[in-house]
């Protein structure tokens, strides 16, 4: 036979011999008379009986408790305050003090470049500032901020077309010190609701959600025309609407972990 054909035959018969190790079916012995196969299933009983339940979230306690309320009215009119700057800031800068349409559009991206400033530098402050006990010390952020931005609409009252710079400066300064409120509020919501944080924090949104569609309701009734002694009253009825907000938080808000979350 030739050698090549030899080599393919080895092959072959090597490739159609049976491997000891290899398992067939043929290859498997049958149960004895006595012996049947281990079918069995092992259950693993558990170390306890206790089933473990959700924590139920104790809606009632939340909704009695005055924190709570503190926080969604200082941060209602917190809310009311922003969205006035954001949904007519622009309109108020061209139609009363008489700012460019181009130059608005550029104006109006100058609050917001602070505001992510001032928010990094407040969370700073409030994580850092141990000179000042915690509690009094977010009480404070909070209240002063939400102050701050009370003068700056207290300013606009008094601002005339010759001065639209400093109207600007103070729209700038109003949502630089609203950022500064929220970063406040979300902290004493975090100290106040511990593991219930998730629950506030949608409440927060909800509110959020309603002070944006009251704005334009109250823009509506109070400045149909944008006039500037329309929004004298718009600003007056602001200025009395944070003051009240700013006040209740100071009586209503205990900023320590509330009984609810225990």
């Amino acid at each position: 036979m030739p050698p090549l054909l030899g080599d393919a035959t080895t092959n072959i018969r090597t490739t159609l011999t049976p491997h000891p190790d290899q398992v067939s079916p043929s290859n498997i012995p049958e149960p004895k008379n006595n012996e049947a196969l281990d079918t069995s299933v092992i259950v693993v009983e558990p170390q306890n009986d206790k089933i473990l339940e959700r924590e139920k979230v104790p809606y009632l306690q939340i909704l009695a408790s005055p924190t709570f309320w503190g926080i969604m009215i200082v941060a209602f009119g917190d809310t009311i305050g922003y969205h006035v700057f954001l949904l007519y800031g622009p309109i108020y800068i061209n139609k009363v003090l008489g700012f460019e349409v181009t130059s608005t559009g550029i104006l109006a991206a100058f609050p917001y470049i602070f505001s992510i400033v001032t928010k990094a530098l407040g969370g700073v402050f409030l994580d850092r500032a141990s000179c000042i006990k915690e509690r009094l010390r977010v009480l404070l952020f909070v209240s002063l901020s939400q102050a701050a931005m009370t003068l700056c609409f207290v300013a606009l009252l008094f601002i005339t077309p010759e001065m639209a710079f400093i109207g600007q400066t103070m729209l700038t300064l109003m949502t630089v010190f609203s950022g500064m409120a929220f970063v406040g509020v979300m902290s004493a919501s975090q100290i106040i609701s511990q593991q219930l944080n998730y629950i506030v924090t949608s409440a927060l949104a909800i509110q959020d959600s309603l002070a944006g569609l009251a704005v334009p309701v109250l823009v509506a009734v109070a400045a149909p025309h944008y006039d500037k002694d329309e929004w004298i009253l718009v600003f007056q009825i602001l200025i009395g609407l944070l003051a009240v907000t700013n006040l209740l938080f100071i009586a209503l808000t205990k900023v320590k972990p509330a009984k609810w979350t225990q």
